[in-house]
């Protein structure tokens, strides 16, 4: 359950950065129609672990809170940014140009719908 889980969650995730350039229409209707298709993928696999008596109720239950709180945690997001970071070889993971709130100006190209939702 959580790997399946984890996985929509992280296709979600990469769906919201893909479609951030294109129109307010059409990224709205992608979103909901993948965001409902990978639910049911997520209800599927729930049920089909109960039906056959694989878990507990209460197995699946659990495991679905945890990767929800798990993948929203900012620590984790922060941790594995910078993990990427380094791996790629980046000089720094924070950029001068962002204001002590953490925003970029409003005349930024990158302070667009691109930058909600993210961490950093």
């Amino acid at each position: 359950t959580y790997v399946c889980s984890i996985f929509a969650l992280g296709l979600y995730d990469l769906l919201r950065t893909r479609t951030a350039r294109l129109g307010p229409c059409c990224r709205l209707f992608i979103r909901i129609i993948l965001g409902i298709g990978l639910t049911c993928l997520v209800l599927c696999d729930v049920v089909l672990i109960l039906i056959n008596r694989f878990h507990y109720t209460m197995d699946v239950v659990v495991a679905v809170i945890l990767v929800l709180l798990f993948f929203s945690n900012p620590a984790i997001a922060i941790a594995s940014e910078n993990w990427t970071v380094w791996v790629e070889g980046e000089q720094s993971l924070v950029r001068a140009c962002r204001n002590p709130n953490g925003d970029l100006p409003r005349d930024h190209p990158e302070a667009d719908e691109r930058d909600r939702g993210s961490v950093m």
